[in-house]
């Protein structure tokens, strides 16, 4: 698993040709060589990475930690039996339990949702009138969609944009203001009722 990771960062980090060749060195007459090339050759477990055969892989290296601190991997017959043990267990695994690979694209297929009723420049609308704010929330333009953003219980002045794009490239530091997001007022309760998002709709429509 590690290797594959370490292989995908370098396939994308200045990457400049449309293939590359990932060649992995092992010291002969290892228990880790004589593994790898047993899943590799043999069980083809790389090949079955997040089927039934992945927790397999996440156990390998407390196996092999144990073999060579038990001393079970100096000589071909040790090496052959931890390769042999793993062998069973991948054998046994394949045979049973949950196969993910198994899964059909309807089985993870979403519901189908209604388009929202708000976009997010409607928002920006709403955030640049003091008119259809609650009570105490104060918004001060900062840039193009970004504000700062004050209300009570907040404890201090906070950056909020209603730009998606803007947010992803600064989420560290700015909220997206939207429903979800603590600063966005819920859509529902009496003491809101003006400002839930249905409602919000109608004021726009008049503003």
């Amino acid at each position: 698993m590690r290797v594959e990771q370490r292989i995908g960062r370098i396939d994308r980090l200045g990457q400049r040709f449309p293939e590359i060749r990932i060649v992995n060195l092992h010291y002969a007459n290892t228990v880790e060589a004589d593994v790898y090339v047993a899943l590799r050759q043999r069980i083809h477990l790389f090949e079955n990475v997040v089927g039934r055969l992945q927790p397999i892989l996440a156990r390998l290296p407390a196996l092999i930690a144990s073999r060579v601190l038990e001393g079970r991997t100096k000589t071909d017959d040790d090496r052959q039996a931890t390769v042999n043990d793993i062998e069973i267990e991948a054998a046994r695994v394949a045979q049973s339990g949950f196969d993910i690979d198994a899964v059909t694209d309807a089985d993870l297929s979403e519901p189908l949702q209604t388009a929202s009723p708000m976009t997010m420049a409607d928002l920006d609308r709403v955030i640049r009138s003091i008119a259809l704010l609650l009570p105490g929330i104060e918004a001060s333009p900062m840039g193009v969609r970004e504000y700062a953003f004050q209300q009570p219980g907040l404890g201090g002045t906070i950056r909020i944009t209603t730009d998606p794009a803007y947010y992803e490239e600064n989420a560290d530091n700015v909220e997206l203001w939207s429903p979800g997001n603590p600063t966005f007022p819920p859509a529902t309760g009496d003491e809101i009722s003006d400002v839930g998002v249905g409602r919000l709709s109608d004021l726009l429509n008049k503003a």
